[in-house]
């Protein structure tokens, strides 16, 4: 029977119950079978609604236990960002030579190289970047982001007439396997050189979002 232990358990304390309780006042109230087994149906019914809240409740904590658990996982991701911006004008650059970022602000896993121009993954993973170049004074410029030589995205700065500056910029999630490296670059060449303004006005940035094989938590 689904309730034999409940009742070999509830038995005595029903007894222990109806003896406590079984004066009114002055006068002595005798209990029925009947009156005991509805007894006994009423606290069973009780027994088996606090079963199904304590069931409810361990589900719960095993999906937060769950959830815990891919956290942790998560926050064992390698630390590894970047951010570098120009101080110094990038003047009469030729068609795909890259954007050196000469000051580089953080480092983390070391896997920009200033000098190379590229950011080059120290893991295999999700990585996330991004870029904003401010053109000189009324010059255009085209520049593009780039994975392993390959064109991911393409920004344009209009600086024309007047003295005008022009910004360009975005964002981008890419999956890098180790040794992939990320730049960007000048997408084609013009009499003078494409250019980049300096004085710390221009950026790229970029960090590592999950590790491969490690599974993304949101929220």
């Amino acid at each position: 029977m689904k309730h034999t232990m409940n009742i070999s358990i509830l038995l005595p304390l029903c007894f222990v119950f109806l003896a406590v309780n079984c004066v009114y006042g002055d006068e002595e109230k005798f209990v029925t079978r009947q009156e005991f087994d509805k007894t006994i149906t009423t606290l069973l019914k009780r027994i088996d609604h606090q079963q199904t809240v304590i069931n409810a409740l361990g589900k719960k904590l095993e999906k937060q236990s769950d959830i815990g658990t891919k956290t942790k996982r998560h926050a064992q991701t390698p630390l590894i960002a970047f951010s570098a911006t120009l101080q110094s004008h990038q003047e009469h650059l030729g068609i795909h030579q890259k954007v050196l970022f000469d000051t580089v602000i953080t480092n983390e896993g070391n896997g920009y190289n200033p000098h190379y121009g590229a950011f080059v993954a120290p893991v295999s993973g999700t990585y996330v970047f991004s870029a904003t170049l401010l053109s000189h004074a009324g010059v255009s410029g085209n520049f593009e982001l780039m994975k392993n030589g390959t064109v991911v995205y393409r920004m344009y700065m209009g600086g024309h007439g007047g003295g005008d500056y022009d910004t360009a910029g975005g964002s981008i999630i890419l999956k890098l396997s180790q040794r992939d490296d990320v730049a960007i670059q000048a997408m084609d060449s013009v009499s003078n050189g494409q250019s980049v303004h300096g004085d710390l006005h221009s950026i790229f940035s970029g960090f590592l979002l999950a590790e491969a094989g490690e599974e993304l938590v949101v929220g």
